[in-house]
């Protein structure tokens, strides 16, 4: 993290209604259903662990609490 460009950033948590972030496919069982234990890995690049720990908690409450039940990240 952080990712290639500032617009991309929240993929991480939510592609919205393309269903292209990385926790977005891995609750919609979208890679890895066939898969007894999977995991998801991620490495900072720049900023503390501190930092992209709030921000990434922050995205996940933004699409919980969001109307659009398009972009949800879970079921």
């Amino acid at each position: 993290m952080p990712a290639p460009s500032a617009d991309r950033e929240r993929e991480y948590v939510s592609g919205r209604a393309k269903r292209s972030g990385g926790i977005q496919r891995f609750k919609l069982a979208l890679h890895g259903a066939q898969q007894t234990t999977a995991a998801i890995v991620g490495y900072v690049q720049s900023g503390s662990l501190r930092e992209w720990l709030s921000r990434i908690n922050d995205w996940i409450i933004d699409e919980a609490e969001s109307k659009d039940k398009s972009v949800k990240i879970g079921h």
